[in-house]
């Protein structure tokens, strides 16, 4: 706190009263000399120092003289914020870290484990949003890569006069993840009923899960139907089924890491196939050893779509052109591989036929056969 004070005084000054009181008030008469050592009040403030003189004769000088110096001996933060307020930050969001003082012209920074050092202003650019006022700020954008959990945020502040403030941290800690690296996707339709799906594989060492979804019109998200969840990353094909013929459908993947972030593959659409019928099957009819049943043989459908045989009997003859009759059925099989059915028809002649029906509706028919039962 110590300054020296530069004097002027008419000749034959012989004493010199110095004081931060313009009362002088306990002031002592020093000898003159034209520069004086003088100790400054505690406190950073502005300080004006009062003199007066009396010469060797003994009279004094009427009034005193003074100067004023700003006395700055140390700085100080008053507070450190980030505006996340701890949320979860993703490569390009905006954060604005602030150090509030209450001195203009000095330098301020913030130190955040994982991101350095980062320069602050108080010049109305770079996200301050007040020059000269004392508040140094910086808006700062998430890098790629970048991986942060609960990092703290301390300030520092240099002023003008070089003096070094005690560091601050912020309340809040800042907190920042990416997400994986997007899959490519592709497929193709394998039937009227099936697409399949084919991805490269994630590179990720925090693999959570791949998500499939699907919609019938562009856009898809994760809000869209979930077709599945594939926990194995080296799993890098899926086929979609009981899809409906001739039906686009638009598929995207998602990769999630264990923190659950995300990032979705390209979009791509697909048509399934047109349906086709079952292939024919080969009828015969014979009848059992006491020729009171009729054995009713087929061979067994192949149909990756099969839904059921059906079997239609007429007491009247069945044109080869015929078409469906639900009133003839007398048996409906739901198993592709059965291949029998014993009848057990009053006398008569009667004529057979059987329907094969996919899950689709769409069907094929033998031919007719006939048979009587005396």
């Amino acid at each position: 706190r110590s300054v020296s004070v530069g004097l002027t005084a008419p000749v034959g000054t012989s004493l010199v009263q110095l004081s931060e009181d313009s009362a002088f008030a306990g002031a002592q008469w020093e000898n003159y000399a034209a520069t004086k050592n003088f100790e400054l009040s505690d406190g950073d403030r502005m300080k004006t120092v009062y003199g007066r003189f009396q010469m060797e004769s003994g009279g004094s000088s009427a009034g005193f003289a003074a100067d004023s110096i700003i006395l700055d001996r140390m700085a100080l933060i008053d507070s450190v914020t980030e505006n996340s307020d701890g949320a979860m930050l993703l490569p390009g969001d905006a954060v604005r870290f602030s150090v509030y003082t209450k001195e203009t012209g000095g330098e301020a920074s913030i130190e955040v484990a994982g991101l350095g050092t980062i320069a602050l202003y108080d010049d109305g650019c770079c996200g301050d949003r007040v020059a000269a006022n004392g508040v140094y700020e910086f808006l700062y954008t998430i890098p790629v890569n970048t991986e942060l959990t609960d990092a703290v945020v301390t300030g520092r502040f240099t002023d003008a006069a070089g003096n070094e403030a005690a560091t601050v941290k912020a309340t809040t800690r800042l907190n920042a993840t990416f997400p994986p690296d997007p899959v490519v996707l592709s497929g193709h339709a394998a039937s009227s009923r099936e697409i399949v799906l084919d991805w490269t594989k994630t590179g990720i060492t925090d693999f959570g899960s791949y998500r499939l979804y699907r919609q019938t019109t562009a856009g898809v998200d994760s809000s869209s139907f979930a077709v599945t969840t594939i926990s194995n990353a080296g799993t890098v094909t899926y086929t979609d089924t009981e899809l409906a013929d001739t039906t686009g459908y638009y598929y995207r993947l998602y990769v999630y890491d264990t923190r659950g972030n995300a990032a979705g593959s390209n979009e791509v659409h697909l048509t399934t196939l047109a349906n086709q019928p079952p292939d024919t099957t080969v009828l015969a009819a014979n009848l059992s050893g006491d020729s009171a049943n009729v054995i009713l043989t087929w061979l067994a459908s192949t149909a990756e779509d099969f839904e059921s045989y059906r079997l239609l009997r007429s007491t009247s003859p069945i044109s080869e052109g015929a078409a469906y009759n639900e009133s003839l059925v007398v048996a409906i099989i739901n198993t592709a591989a059965t291949t029998t059915y014993t009848d057990r028809p009053a006398a008569g002649t009667y004529y057979y036929r059987l329907f094969i029906f996919d899950v689709q509706g769409a069907s094929s028919r033998s031919h007719v056969v006939s048979i009587t039962v005396p």
